[in-house]
């Protein structure tokens, strides 16, 4: 039995996959978790789809999926910065373009961090970021200093609790109000 995420602002999560869907291509799908205290955290995928026209790629951002209790501690952004590190670092994958259809509030406000394009109000909302030698690094850049960031953020926190600390603010565990 599948069990699909759900958000109340868009209902049902669907990612590239789901049951039904056609297998890709070896390489072309991505997908990163983080997990804390032996569970799953947050997922996100990602699909690289090649150019009708030359030897690029496009890369889709599939889906982000936080568990709910555990959204706003950064687990989405240090996610699409692996995800975006990783493609735009391959030397034999030359991306043209990122894109993702942004319906999710959230998603959209990430993106935006990363200076993508806001999708237009009518149709399909899709946020996109061209990419070009200058707007890569610069990128790239963004999404490091993120994971760094987010990163050391995160591993304090598991430090603190595995030791017992009273500074300890576990970011796997949903907050207790």
């Amino acid at each position: 039995m599948m069990c699909f995420a759900t958000s109340p602002e868009i209902g049902r999560i669907a990612t590239t996959l789901d049951d039904g869907r056609a297998p890709l291509a070896p390489g072309r799908s991505r997908t990163v978790g983080i997990s804390g205290c032996g569970k799953l955290c947050a997922v996100a995928c990602c699909t690289l789809v090649a150019s009708k026209i030359d030897e690029s790629h496009a890369c889709k951002l599939d889906s982000v999926i936080v568990d709910t209790g555990l959204r706003r501690r950064g687990l989405a952004s240090a996610l699409v910065s692996t995800l975006f590190v990783d493609s735009l670092s391959e030397p034999n994958l030359p991306i043209s373009s990122i894109y993702a259809h942004s319906v999710h509030p959230a998603t959209e406000k990430l993106l935006g961090g990363f200076s993508f394009r806001k999708g237009r109000a009518i149709g399909a909302p899709i946020s996109s970021f061209q990419v070009d030698p200058v707007s890569r690094d610069r990128l790239l850049a963004r999404c490091q200093d993120r994971l760094r960031g987010i990163s050391a953020r995160l591993r304090l926190g598991c430090v603190y609790c595995l030791k017992g600390d009273k500074r300890a603010r576990p970011w796997c565990m949903p907050a207790r109000h």
